[in-house]
């Protein structure tokens, strides 16, 4: 019991359920996964990741270009405050393709 204590915040709703929806099929699929995977950490402010709405947070990773965006989400990335972005999200199931389309979608979120 106790052990679900301490984990429950980082298993708890991600914030707000008002994330943007675009009529492009490319960015309605990276929604969907986005919606599954990314948001548990990138719309919980109760994880270190960078928050999809707070453009602040996103300045200089956007200045990278969206290459090396695309490389850590799909290899994984630690940053060198110790945080860390587990490849695919930690979820392995996804395809390259679909790993891309979340990331366009929160680029989409983060600089319209």
């Amino acid at each position: 019991m106790l052990t679900a204590l301490l984990l429950w915040p980082l298993h708890a709703p991600a914030a707000g359920g008002n994330w943007p929806d675009y009529d492009d099929a490319h960015l309605k699929a990276g929604r969907e996964v986005w919606l599954g995977t990314c948001r548990e950490c990138h719309g919980n402010p109760m994880s270190d990741a960078p928050q999809a709405k707070d453009r602040s947070a996103w300045t200089t990773r956007l200045a990278k270009g969206s290459e090396v965006l695309y490389e850590h989400a799909l290899k994984g990335f630690e940053g060198p405050s110790g945080t860390e972005m587990p490849a695919r999200g930690g979820n392995a199931s996804l395809s390259d393709a679909e790993v891309r389309a979340a990331v366009d979608y929160m680029l989409k979120i983060v600089a319209p």
